[in-house]
């Protein structure tokens, strides 16, 4: 899997909408959202874009997770 860290970094900050089938996936980036919001540093937006990435490895064999990253990559 490899999901540029730029498509990645705007989708914690909030740019575009977009529903994944992956539950976990939705709760983690509502609470990264809210946190990007409170304190939109560079160094934590690393750091979650790090939690995010690790996240989708972790269960990319699951369907719902596949259909999430391919819905990231826009195919």
């Amino acid at each position: 899997m490899e999901i540029p860290e730029t498509v990645i970094r705007d989708l914690l900050k909030g740019k575009g909408q977009v529903q994944f089938k992956f539950l976990a996936l939705n709760i983690l980036l509502a609470r990264i959202k809210m946190e990007v919001r409170k304190d939109p540093n560079l160094l934590n937006i690393k750091e979650y874009t790090r939690e995010f990435t690790e996240l989708l490895q972790k269960h990319e064999r699951l369907p719902d997770v596949k259909h999430d990253i391919a819905l990231i990559l826009g195919k």
